[in-house]
């Protein structure tokens, strides 16, 4: 961002994205204007998902990682959404999949101590005052659809859950995803443009 000369920024934060994102917000209130929020936010009573339990156990994770294939982890995706997922989604995720990428991510959820980072957040984020959209597929089986509304005491957000999707709704129905989110970034970019150029 300060490479790029950037002032503003609207973050758009999916998944284990939120955490890093929100963390970012509230050391940098300066520079978001708005955010959006993926099935991620603060889940003060989160449990862990299956996958996240394996990745979690030491030698168990490692396994479980090396004997995954694009094919074993396309059923399990589809089998926990509520339809099926394109394939060249689930090509595209495995394609920069290598060790050195297992390893890291296993490292990530066995750090990852979620009271911890949703207590530090739930502090910080009630001081943060910016625009907020909560975006939430209703048939999530890895965050699910319940902590949705429960952003509102975090952010004053505008909450909208989408049916028949899952952990990935911008896939699952990208035209009711961007019918949600575009209208919101533009009516943020048009406030901006709105504000005086000096105070």
């Amino acid at each position: 961002i300060v490479e790029l000369g950037i002032k503003k920024v609207h973050l758009v934060l999916h998944d284990f994205g939120g955490p890093w994102g929100l963390q970012f917000a509230c050391n940098h209130p300066e520079l978001v204007k708005s955010l959006t929020c993926v099935n991620t936010g603060p889940a003060p009573d989160y449990v862990w998902h299956d996958f996240a339990q394996i990745w979690r156990k030491p030698i168990i994770g490692e396994i479980f990682q090396f004997l995954s294939t694009h094919w074993s982890l396309r059923f399990f995706l589809n089998r926990d959404n509520p339809k099926p997922l394109p394939l060249e989604f689930t090509k595209l995720m495995v394609k920069d999949i290598d060790w050195g990428l297992s390893r890291g991510m296993l490292k990530l959820y066995r750090a990852t101590d979620l009271a911890v980072l949703t207590k530090k957040l739930e502090r910080q984020l009630k001081q943060l005052n910016v625009p907020a959209l909560t975006l939430w597929g209703e048939g999530d089986k890895y965050v699910p659809v319940k902590h949705a509304q429960a952003q509102k005491e975090f952010f004053n957000a505008e909450i909208h859950t989408m049916p028949n999707c899952g952990h990935w709704p911008m896939i699952d129905d990208p035209e009711l995803f961007e019918s949600l989110l575009i209208p919101f970034l533009k009516k943020q970019v048009g406030a901006e443009q709105a504000e005086p150029l000096c105070a």
